[in-house]
């Protein structure tokens, strides 16, 4: 989660831990739930923290 708050991009993130995109957006969709929230949000070609999770 830490490479993706510093990448803000999924894809970039993802070579940081070398999990691999699936593998991160997997992860991702398991925690949505616990949270109730959708962490990261899309926008343009970035990802950016929800409002909920910039307050965790």
């Amino acid at each position: 989660m830490e490479a993706l708050l510093r990448e803000r991009n999924v894809t970039r993130a993802a070579l940081r831990p070398n999990l691999g995109r699936p593998a991160l957006s997997a992860r991702l969709n398991r925690l949505r739930p616990v949270f109730a929230d959708p962490l990261f949000v899309p926008l343009r070609h970035s990802a950016v923290c929800s409002i909920n999770a910039s307050h965790q």
